[in-house]
């Protein structure tokens, strides 16, 4: 091989040798997150429900933590100086008597910390107070298929409060296909229709129904713990901070009540 020759291949290999790099950099960049002084930014996600449940009076704690949006499990964190355990996945729980939380109708503060990063995070948190409510105008709690439920209840806040109410139906006998209900209102009354109690085709579904008042503060989260279920992409997110967001609220779930759809036409 001539000079010339060596020349030009170790002048396309230092090319190619640096372009390589370059391209690298780029890519590791490109995948982190800066701060103005150049420093790499760690993002936080914290979500996250406290919920009283009136039907046997404890209070579930359930959060979630994510790091550079991975589950994360080394989380130190507490709730009115009560811990609150890791599952190992990210999310963390807890089960508390009212006597185990000092102050219930008082905010309730979350605390979290993490050993290595040096994340401190905390949030007030207003649980609503208990309350409860009834149907006007049954007999036997039964309905039928033009029964429309007129629901009434007192108030959980106190005015001006960051809070509203869900209203919720689900089937638990029968043939569990009715479509259910829910939704969000603020005031002291409302109506689940007729349809709660239908099928998707609109056939009228004989069999048990719970239904329910529930109150929320903030930006509650759903979790497979609760003993209702509702769609929580109603609400969205509450925290937004540096390097931190995510969506914290609370729930009073009061006692369900139990009505029969019963299949005859209304006398």
């Amino acid at each position: 091989m001539s000079i010339w020759s060596k020349l030009r291949s170790d002048s396309f290999a230092g090319s190619f040798l640096a372009a390589l790099v370059l391209m690298i950099a780029v890519m590791v960049v490109a995948c982190t997150s800066t701060n103005p002084t150049g420093e790499i930014q760690t993002t936080w996600k914290v979500n996250g429900t406290i919920a009283h449940n009136g039907s046997d009076n404890r209070v579930t704690v359930y959060i979630e933590i994510f790091r550079n949006d991975e589950a994360f499990i080394s989380g130190v964190v507490s709730v009115a100086d009560q811990s609150v355990r890791s599952l190992g996945d990210g999310t963390y729980f807890g089960n508390f008597s009212i006597a185990d939380l000092d102050s219930l109708k008082s905010a309730l503060q979350i605390k979290i910390s993490t050993p290595v990063d040096q994340f401190q995070f905390q949030q007030q948190v207003d649980v609503p107070d208990a309350f409860t409510f009834a149907a006007n105008g049954l007999t036997n709690n039964q309905i039928f298929s033009s029964t429309m439920v007129n629901l009434e209840w007192g108030t959980a806040f106190p005015a001006g409060s960051d809070g509203g109410y869900m209203l919720l139906a689900k089937q638990t006998s029968g043939s569990l296909s009715a479509r259910g209900y829910q939704e969000t209102l603020n005031g002291s009354e409302g109506t689940i229709p007729t349809d709660a109690f239908r099928s998707a085709n609109g056939d009228f579904q004989a069999g048990t129904y719970n239904l329910w008042v529930v109150a929320r503060s903030q930006q509650p989260v759903y979790f497979s713990g609760l003993p209702i279920s509702f769609d929580d992409s109603v609400f969205s997110e509450n925290i937004d901070r540096v390097g931190v967001t995510g969506q914290i609220g609370a729930l009073y779930i009061p006692p369900p009540l139990e009505v029969t759809a019963v299949a005859t036409i209304a006398p």
